[in-house]
């Protein structure tokens, strides 16, 4: 039997290495991770928030506004695609990689594990593991 928490470490992997070839500008390798990202949880606001920063980087602002906005209807508390969107939507918007908010503190060489919780209000959160 599968375990959640290892679904759970499966998907964080594949986020993880999802970003990191984004950050290297290997597209269809990010677009082959979050796929396999959806395999396992086609509900994680993490992986849209995601597919919204790799289409971003590509500048095809349609899909990433629609891919925040599926991240966004999937949890309204899930704040980096609120953020991303209210961003990508702006009158003054600015293509500027230092502005996106992956959702997580990603750090090349450091941890970038992520665990959910509830917060006071009963909803998922997502808190890094140190």
């Amino acid at each position: 039997m599968f375990s959640i928490r290892k679904s759970e470490d499966e998907l964080r992997k594949y986020i993880n290495k999802a970003i990191k070839e984004i950050k290297s500008r290997n597209y269809e390798s990010a677009k082959k991770a979050l796929l396999h990202a959806v395999e396992i949880n086609d509900c994680a606001p993490e992986i849209y928030n995601t597919f919204g920063i790799l289409y971003e980087c590509k500048r095809e602002l349609e899909l990433a506004h629609k891919h925040y906005s599926a991240a966004y209807a999937i949890d309204s508390a899930f704040i980096p695609s609120r953020k991303n969107l209210e961003r990508i939507s702006d009158f003054a918007y600015k293509y500027d990689l230092s502005d996106i908010d992956y959702g997580l503190d990603y750090d090349e060489g450091g941890n970038n594990e992520l665990c959910t919780d509830y917060d006071k209000n009963k909803a998922w959160k997502l808190m890094r593991i140190d």
